[in-house]
């Protein structure tokens, strides 16, 4: 249970710490990098469970303007997280990589480290992570799109481009009318809520989302019975009247 204990508290702190982060407060962030750096070490058998708070770290050397320091950390992240197949770790760690190579003017570099981001993060749907960074991972897809020529992960990048589009346009959602609902929206749900919102089909929707199209037609339904409704002008009407989108 102290495990347990131990990484709900990781977790709470490294999401404090992304709070900070996106406020602004780079201050506080850059004084809990600095304590810490100061812990001792956990040992090698502690190693997985220190890796969300290093990554974190990566992050607010980027945000403090140390991309080289960002850069080194990452480089060590990356190679541990590959020798034991943590994918999704891995594609978190090379976009950040990405990003520090970048702001230290390694373009190529950064290039490519996005381009394995993006054909790792493919195959497995990735959204999410990509958005989570904001304005530079953007921007840095933007780059990367228009030097992409054939490559096979042009019409994904393209694809989370748009959603960072759709995303801005619709803003985020208040969170006190969902609590409203018999049962919330989950934030998936929500997504394609504010998609079905925006005239988006079935299809349209998979393809933003990079789903199946049968998985947002399970979507559609689940979301029409939290909304008590049974079809999507209904859905759209009911939405709007919880002011969900």
């Amino acid at each position: 249970s102290s495990g347990v204990f131990s990484e709900a508290c990781a977790a709470a702190e490294n999401a404090w710490v992304k709070l900070w982060l996106a406020q602004g407060d780079t201050a506080s962030a850059s004084a809990w990098a600095a304590d810490l750096e100061q812990r001792p070490d956990p040992g090698p058998g502690l190693q997985f469970e220190q890796e969300p708070a290093s990554i974190t770290r990566g992050r607010v050397h980027l945000a403090a303007g140390q991309p080289e320091q960002a850069a080194g950390l990452l480089g060590s992240l990356e190679a541990a997280a590959r020798s034991a197949g943590r994918l999704g770790r891995v594609i978190e760690i090379l976009l950040l990589k990405a990003l520090a190579l970048h702001q230290t003017g390694e373009t190529g570099q950064a290039a490519r480290a996005l381009g394995e981001c993006l054909a790792l993060a493919q195959p497995e749907g990735f959204v999410r992570v990509f958005l989570d960074e904001g304005r530079p991972a953007q921007a840095l897809l933007g780059q990367w799109l228009g030097q992409a020529g054939k490559s096979p992960e042009r019409e994904y990048a393209g694809r989370l481009l748009a959603q960072f589009e759709i995303d801005a346009a619709a803003g985020p959602g208040p969170a006190a009318p969902t609590a409203r609902l018999a049962e919330p929206l989950t934030p998936r749900e929500l997504d394609i809520l504010r998609l079905l919102a925006a005239g988006l089909s079935n299809r349209q929707i998979a393809e933003t989302l990079v789903l199946s199209e049968g998985t947002v037609k399970f979507y559609v339904h689940a979301i029409l019975g939290k909304l008590g409704v049974r079809s999507r002008t209904q859905a759209i009407l009911a939405a709007r009247e919880h002011r969900l989108v």
